[in-house]
């Protein structure tokens, strides 16, 4: 503005020149930068008189009014104004937290508070009363017990109890008299005091040692020789309950390793031993076999093998009837001329078995036979039934009673026959056999997890923080280090993290890690961070779009969780019967589109449905998805696409609904090396997509 002034008043007072001097003057001063500065446009607004800045209040208390709380108190502060908030020490307090009184949330435990002001805030100062409690020892021999700290004795303080050696005797362990399980296996024993603590020390007398025996169930123990035991001693010990349990495995206690899997173990007592007896209980009984007729054919009455759903069935001058006269639950049952059904496999454990009868419509009421055969052997007429114009259900109850008048027991091998006599036809329908289910209790606790050392976040001049390369997720066989912890002491500076715990990375899974500090006044700064160790913990890191989107960084159940609200979204489920042309389409040779390949055996057979050729398999077996048998309409959990495949009908027999293991025995299946895989990732999908079924 001052250079315009000048050629202005240059130009005035100039008026006698020429004009083309006056040109040549405006040149000269233009070529000696007199415009070298902008100049500003006036748009008719003054920048002075415009403030956007947004202001709050900051309100600090406490609940307790002799607290001193330090911290810059103004009127109001800018928007982002970081203030720093230290609570003073209270004499009988400890400081706790800050409290955001507006929510009612935590907002850290960390003293001093950094807070940065982005509203109207008003936060509070939480201290509790300090407390304290007695630590009481006692011991089985006359021994020197001591405390590291003389009472009275602090909360929330790390003490260590030792036991003394004492002449004659060796230590055995620690014993928290108020949970009765043994806290320390050395004589030295560190805790942090939030009880009242009462402690005992066992003791042995030297060159003898001892035998604890525990059990998940009521359990009596019999031992080759009494206590007490030599050092060296060999000792055989008998574990017997009663006739509703059955024996599973020996358990060491302290390590929660197998020792043996029979009733009888026999130890030599070089250490004191603490063994756990493992049974299984006989409960509420599970469906073994639900089938009706419906997805079966066999028109002609004569001898022959018949797969039913996966189990092999002699049919003897009877046939699959689907007519007006045959009695039937659906579409189809068993009409039985002058012969019998029977079952070609045997079953165990059985609970009760029921199925429905009735005479062929056209026919008079007639007589049907129902008979067991006993491990192959002993075939016993159970019951004679007459056969009415209406389906009637019979049930038979494997009680307590019935096994010991049959002289049985649960692993007895049964299978049953049905016969017709008379001149009626006779129709069976839904035929059904419950199994006993046996459960494993739960086993007890002998020993205190993670009582050693507790770690309260207690410190009012210790704060913990981590660095931004802070690793919280590994890849497998990663080097684990622990580091990352920053502790800043108001008065010492900085300090050196402890560490407790550790994460093994040959090992997938999670890790709790505490990472903490104990200050000279005696109080704990602390983070509890759970660590993972993954297959590939990139993976965390890849960014997901699309159908995937939203689960970046999950894992576990919060990937779970995730993914089931994904597959949830919108879903279709088809019926069971649509099936049967989806799974031709799925599961058809790619050599040979007039066939289909079969699951587990990799068969290749008909593509066309005829119910013989294939069947379709529950890869999670029917019997397992906490349903009733799936029927040809309806669309659940059965009915999921996902988890059917077709099957060879003598593969879905010997399959039945043993769960998948590395190899095939009488209670689990192996499904190959070229099915496993698949195997794996339907089992995955199923328990993802179906919250109430687990693993």
């Amino acid at each position: 503005m001052k250079k315009l002034g000048l050629i202005l008043m240059l130009l005035l007072t100039s008026f006698s020149l020429t004009a083309c001097g006056l040109f040549e003057l405006v040149d000269d001063l233009l070529e000696d930068d007199l415009f070298e500065d902008e100049i500003p446009i006036d748009d008719d607004t003054n920048d002075d008189d415009i403030d956007e800045t947004e202001y709050f209040t900051l309100t600090v208390t406490s609940n307790e009014s002799n607290a001193t709380i330090h911290y810059e108190a103004l009127n109001s502060y800018e928007q982002n104004t970081v203030v720093v908030i230290t609570a003073e020490p209270l004499e009988g307090f400890r400081f706790s937290h800050w409290l955001d009184l507006d929510t009612g949330t935590q907002i850290s435990n960390q003293n001093p508070l950094s807070l940065t002001i982005t509203k109207d805030t008003r936060v509070s100062a939480i201290y509790y009363g300090i407390e304290y409690f007695d630590i009481n020892l006692v011991s089985t021999v006359d021994a020197d017990l001591s405390v590291s700290a003389e009472a009275p004795f602090l909360s929330f303080m790390l003490y260590t109890i030792t036991a003394e050696e004492k002449p004659g005797y060796v230590f055995e362990h620690w014993i928290d008299l108020d949970t009765g399980l043994i806290v320390s296996l050395e004589e030295s024993f560190n805790f942090t005091l939030n009880r009242h603590r009462s402690f005992e020390a066992v003791y042995v007398e030297s060159g003898l040692i001892s035998l604890y025996t525990y059990s998940n169930v009521e359990a009596t123990f019999d031992f080759s020789q009494e206590a007490p035991f030599e050092v060296g001693s060999t000792v055989t010990v008998t574990a017997s309950s009663n006739s509703d349990t059955r024996f599973l495995h020996w358990l060491d206690a302290h390590s929660m390793t197998v020792l043996g899997e029979t009733s009888e173990i026999t130890l030599t007592l070089d250490d004191t031993a603490y063994l756990i007896a493992v049974f299984e209980v006989m409960d509420e009984a599970r469906l073994y076999y639900d089938e009706g007729f419906e997805d079966v054919t066999k028109g002609r009455y004569d001898s022959e093998e018949v797969i039913l759903y996966g189990k092999h069935w002699w049919f003897e001058d009877a046939l699959i009837g689907s007519l007006a006269n045959d009695q039937k639950n659906g579409d189809r049952s068993v009409r039985i001329r002058d012969g019998f059904i029977e079952t070609l496999f045997t079953v165990t454990e059985l609970s009760s078995l029921s199925f429905q009868y009735g005479h062929y419509l056209a026919d008079n009421p007639g007589t049907l036979e129902f008979y067991m055969i006993i491990d192959e052997q002993d075939s016993i007429l159970i019951e004679t039934l007459a056969t009415t114009n209406t389906l009637q259900t019979y049930t038979l109850i494997f009680d307590e009673s019935f096994y010991e008048t049959h002289n049985l027991d649960e692993t007895s091998q049964l299978r049953f026959k049905l016969v017709n006599t008379g001149n009626s036809r006779t129709n069976i329908d839904d035929f059904m056999m419950y199994r006993y289910r046996f459960i494993t209790p739960n086993i007890p606790e002998i020993f205190a997890e993670g009582d050693d050392l507790e770690f309260p976040n207690n410190s009012t001049r210790v704060s913990l923080t981590f660095d931004e390369d802070f690793v919280w997720a590994y890849s497998y066989n990663d080097v684990w280090t622990g580091e990352g912890c920053i502790a800043i002491d108001i008065e010492l500076g900085e300090l050196s993290c402890e560490i407790d715990g550790s994460v093994d990375t040959s090992q997938l899974g999670e890790y709790t890690i505490t990472y903490y500090v104990l200050d000279e006044d005696g109080n704990y700064a602390s983070e509890t961070i759970t660590k993972v160790v993954l297959r590939d913990a990139s993976l965390l890191e890849f960014t997901y779009s699309s159908y995937y989107q939203g689960i970046e960084g999950l894992y576990g159940e919060a990937l779970i969780e995730a993914l089931r609200e994904i597959l949830n979204d919108g879903v279709t489920l088809m019926t069971y019967n649509d099936a049967r042309e989806i799974l031709a389409d799925a599961d058809v040779d790619p050599n040979d589109s007039s066939k289909v390949i079969t699951i587990y055996s990799r068969d290749s057979v008909d593509r066309v449905w005829d119910a013989m050729s294939w069947h379709r398999e529950h890869v999670w077996p029917n019997s397992r998805l906490g349903i009733p048998r799936t029927t040809g309409s309806q669309r659940n959990v059965g009915s999921d696409l996902h988890n059917l495949r077709a099957i060879v009908p003598s593969i879905n027999s010997s399959r039945s609904n043993k769960v998948f293991s590395s190899e095939t025995t009488t209670d689990t299946y192996y499904p190959g090396d070229l099915d496993k895989g698949d195997v794996a990732r339907i089992l995955f999908y199923m328990v993802v997509m179906w919250d109430h079924l687990t693993l």
